[in-house]
């Protein structure tokens, strides 16, 4: 196993929920597929995202994540797998470019927004 992937499972996921757009063409169709979606949890290199239509595993695809306190990054990612639920239909996204504002626009403030939201729900606890 490489030092970037040790490197990678060792840093945090965050649970947040973020807006997200996804596209690809259908290798099958041909057919233009646009879809939106939301983050699962979001990760130093990619993310899982919750989206109704869902991608072939190892296709790359274009997604557009608005930033948790930021600018919108759009990023080509490759499809690692798919959880195929009718409730809840997930797919786990790796980053192909773009990583750097990937880690400083996503991943970095998802960590803040899921700090502030356990904070939030602390206090609530507690009254």
């Amino acid at each position: 196993m490489s030092q970037t992937q040790i490197k990678q499972q060792a840093e945090q996921r965050f649970l947040v929920s973020l807006p997200v757009r996804a596209e690809w063409d259908e290798e099958r169709t041909g057919r233009h597929v646009v879809v939106e979606g939301t983050t699962e949890n979001i990760g130093p290199a990619g993310a899982i995202v919750q989206l109704q239509q869902l991608p072939a595993v190892g296709s790359c695809i274009t997604i557009s994540i608005q930033g948790a306190k930021g600018p919108e990054v759009t990023a080509l990612a490759e499809v690692l797998r798919l959880v195929r639920d009718v409730r809840q239909p997930l797919v786990s996204l790796s980053v192909v470019n773009a990583r750097k504002e990937w880690r400083g626009n996503i991943w970095k403030p998802a960590g803040i927004l899921a700090s502030q939201t356990a904070s939030k729900d602390n206090e609530s606890e507690q009254e």
